[in-house]
């Protein structure tokens, strides 16, 4: 009777060490949460061609908190249908969804107008001329 109840009571503690392992622990889960984790989401703009790079982290509602580095690029070849060409580069840092440090910004943009002209004998020749011009480097 001794050897069954010592036998019982090596077996459940035998299970209770091993079942316990495996199981995932609740503190370390909670410590786990309170660090949040970075992500990166990237996206890019089909209508002008801009691509805007963040960094965030989800607070505990699901809100997008901007956290870490934001850069938005974009350019626009000079053609017949757009009136504006020219390049843009923005950087800036977030902490906790406020701009923390310098922002960069590197832009050149450019309004063409359009220039009809009249030559004897070969007719209208079109040409754009720059009529605005924006130019920002930091």
């Amino acid at each position: 009777m001794k050897n069954r109840f010592i036998l019982l009571i090596v077996g459940a503690l035998f299970t209770t060490l091993c079942y316990s392992g495996g199981m995932p622990d609740k503190q370390k889960n909670k410590k786990e949460s309170s660090k949040q984790k970075i992500q990166v989401e990237e996206f890019e703009d089909r209508n002008t061609g801009c691509k805007i790079r963040y960094e965030y982290y989800k607070d505990a509602n699901g809100k997008k908190v901007k956290h870490g580095k934001f850069t938005r690029k974009w350019s626009m070849e000079k053609t017949e249908r757009s009136l504006w060409s020219g390049s843009e580069n923005v950087t800036a840092t977030f902490a906790h969804d406020k701009i923390n440090g310098p922002v960069v910004i590197n832009c050149e943009k450019f309004k063409w107008k359009r220039k009809s002209e009249f030559i004897k004998g070969k007719g209208r020749k079109i040409t754009f001329v720059p009529s605005e011009a924006y130019v920002a480097h930091n």
